[in-house]
């Protein structure tokens, strides 16, 4: 597993554009998000989406959520209608929403309701990242149960074969996340 310690406010581009190769790579990255570290994955990357799903400290009951920069992203891959929309608007960025997936999302990340968690970050390391792919990416969410996700190290020590690049930006902190389902929101 190869470590890349960026800054948390004002991550390195040469750092960056090391992860986003990595990601377009087909490789499991474990990354600071607001929920603290957690697992990103390429939208299109089957083997590593398949591979995430056999790693027991990953939640894996609706896990996936695509991290997205604006709405207007977030309506590449989810049917948002107008009262969607002004939810989406009014809500904070502290918010995941379950939204009714399009065809753009791989089968594999829909649940049997064809649903998808979708969130618009706001972190600056995500953001800077999110900026470099121009498109989404697959979070998968960390079992703190499991492992402790506000600091690198249980990963290094809990996941280091399992993953292959770990950023490091020393302890994070994490926020809560609501969910909102839209689902059933009409226009």
């Amino acid at each position: 597993m190869q470590t890349l310690h960026l800054h948390p406010q004002n991550p390195q581009q040469r750092l960056l554009q090391q992860v986003v190769s990595a990601l377009k790579d087909g490789k499991i990255i474990a990354y600071p998000t607001d929920i603290g570290y957690a697992l990103l994955t390429d939208l299109h990357a089957k083997a590593a989406i398949e591979k995430i799903g056999r790693i027991e400290q990953v939640l894996h009951q609706d896990a996936h959520t695509l991290l997205c920069q604006n709405i207007s992203d977030m309506a590449k891959y989810a049917d948002i209608n107008n009262a969607q929309f002004r939810h989406i608007k009014n809500a904070g960025n502290d918010t995941r929403f379950v939204l009714t997936a399009n065809k753009e999302v791989p089968k594999q990340l829909i649940n049997k309701n064809k649903n998808i968690g979708i969130q618009q970050v706001n972190s600056p390391l995500l953001n800077a990242l999110l900026e470099m792919l121009d498109g989404a990416i697959v979070m998968h969410a960390l079992n703190p149960e499991l492992i402790q996700t506000d600091t690198p190290y249980d990963i290094e020590d809990l996941l280091d074969r399992q993953i292959d690049l770990l950023v490091h930006v020393d302890a994070i902190e994490i926020s809560d996340i609501t969910t909102d389902d839209l689902t059933e929101l009409d226009a």
